[in-house]
């Protein structure tokens, strides 16, 4: 099967290397940027200080003393019930959520580039 060129205008100045499409031949420019905003930090920094407070709070619920004579008793039923909830909320729900975030000032943008 042979190889098919797609046809582009030139002008008499322009030299055009074989294979190499022109501006013209690509389409439409798209520009990209950073959409990792203010809030989304803040909601980030919220979600580590969640997960944060859970491990220091998985930390306390561990009796005093020597821990080989504990035998693994937990004296805050509290800390070990709170510990994995603050966790998951933190590492299911705050994180991703901040990840994923998108502003309302973006949003309006993009209806507007695809009206």
């Amino acid at each position: 099967m042979a190889k098919q060129e797609i046809p582009v205008r030139r002008t008499a100045t322009q030299r055009v290397r074989p294979g190499i499409r022109t501006a013209e031949a690509k389409g439409p420019s798209m520009t990209w940027g950073f959409s990792f905003g203010k809030m989304n930090l803040i909601l980030l920094l919220v979600g580590v200080a969640v997960i944060v407070i859970g491990y220091l709070l998985m930390g306390t619920a561990i009796s005093d003393g020597d821990p080989a004579m504990n035998d693994g008793i937990w004296n805050n039923a509290n800390a070990v019930t709170f510990a994995p909830i603050l966790l998951t909320i933190g590492y299911g729900l705050i994180i991703p959520f901040a990840i994923l975030y998108r502003g309302k000032k973006e949003e309006a943008k993009v209806e507007e580039q695809v009206a």
